[in-house]
């Protein structure tokens, strides 16, 4: 059975989510830094199999906490730490526009 690496070093990666030639997880990086950590930011990103020109792709990007993706075709959800430091459940289809509005209860 052939392995294939889709990254090196992507160690503060996790919750790995699959869906078709789509993957899609949450990884610590450095797009804000602070004075205290050096990875403070936690953010979704996507890998599209069938494209790999395209590269690792970002999806969220703010200063909260994301987690848990999951994914099916296009869409992808995952829950996302808000102001109050509660936690909401967000969706995006990869074939529309983002709208960054949490879904209502």
């Amino acid at each position: 059975m052939p392995f294939s690496r889709l990254f090196e070093n992507q160690a503060l990666g996790t919750d790995l989510a699959v869906s078709g030639n789509r993957v899609a997880w949450v990884m610590w990086h450095d797009s804000n830094p602070d004075p205290i950590s050096t990875f403070n930011v936690l953010d979704l990103f996507l890998y599209d199999l069938r494209d790999p020109s395209a590269g690792l792709q970002l999806v969220t990007q703010d200063t909260r906490a994301e987690g848990f993706p999951a994914i099916d075709g296009t869409r992808i959800v995952w829950q996302d730490e808000n102001q109050a430091r509660e936690m909401d459940v967000w969706m995006v289809d990869l074939n529309r526009p983002p709208v960054m509005e949490p879904i209502a209860d």
